[in-house]
């Protein structure tokens, strides 16, 4: 059994369909986790959360789906109370246009998947380690804000993290890379398995939107390697 924990996918799903090939996913047995963000920016938002919902069914508690800060955003502008027009504006200011049309392409009403939003979670843990979609409070979960889990930025890019290895995304880097707590980061060499760090953040959010790629961690036993497909076209990829 192998854990695959893949980043922000942004409405990409042709990149998402390729790389779960990729890895040869087994559905049976394997484990994935998904960091959030899946929607916003990219074409296929809607279609993103329908791939993501099937695997659900397919996978049961072996797929582990959290909320990122464009889920909340949604959400939030969905909310029927007067802060959400807030909301609908930050929304649409940060790819929200995008996933409305998604929705109409495909003739279904936005608030459709609201129970699905809602159903999100905010963090995953084992004993060996925490998955987020941002950051984490120095002194551990239990101090931990959703909007800190859902936003924070300093724990991808200050490496003061010295805590239980955290696997977030969110902050878009060139390559997976690895910070170990005393402000030193390395790039993770792809062409190999690394042993799995007790400890510091691994950033998995490679920009796939922003024409880069969408990477996943693959981890087996002590060890892990990472995986990525590269931005090419947004042409809808056949099973």
């Amino acid at each position: 059994m192998k854990t695959v924990i893949i980043g922000d996918i942004h409405g990409c799903l042709p990149q998402l369909v390729k790389l779960l090939k990729k890895i040869e996913v087994d559905q049976r047995r394997d484990r994935l986790i998904f960091l959030g963000d899946y929607i916003d920016r990219g074409p296929y938002a809607y279609e993103t959360i329908m791939y993501i919902i099937e695997l659900q069914k397919a996978m049961g508690d072996r797929c582990i789906v959290l909320r990122g800060n464009h889920e909340e955003m949604m959400l939030e502008a969905l909310q029927n109370h007067p802060a959400s027009l807030n909301y609908c504006s930050l929304w649409e200011q940060n790819g929200g246009r995008e996933t409305v049309a998604s929705f109409k392409k495909n003739g279904t009403q936005i608030f459709s998947v609201k129970p699905w939003l809602q159903s999100l979670k905010y963090y995953y843990e084992t004993d060996t380690f925490i998955c987020v979609h941002a950051g984490i409070d120095e002194r551990g979960l239990k101090y931990t804000s959703e909007d800190t889990l859902l936003w924070d930025r300093s724990v991808a890019e200050d490496g003061w993290y010295q805590g239980k290895l955290l696997i977030c995304g969110h902050t878009p880097v060139l390559e997976v890379n690895y910070q170990d707590g005393m402000h030193q980061m390395k790039v993770i060499d792809s062409r190999k398995k690394h042993p799995l760090p007790q400890t510091g953040v691994i950033n998995l959010d490679t920009g796939c939107i922003f024409g880069y790629k969408l990477s996943a961690m693959v981890i087996e036993k002590h060890w892990f390697h990472v995986e990525s497909v590269f931005w090419e076209d947004h042409a809808i990829v056949e099973e």
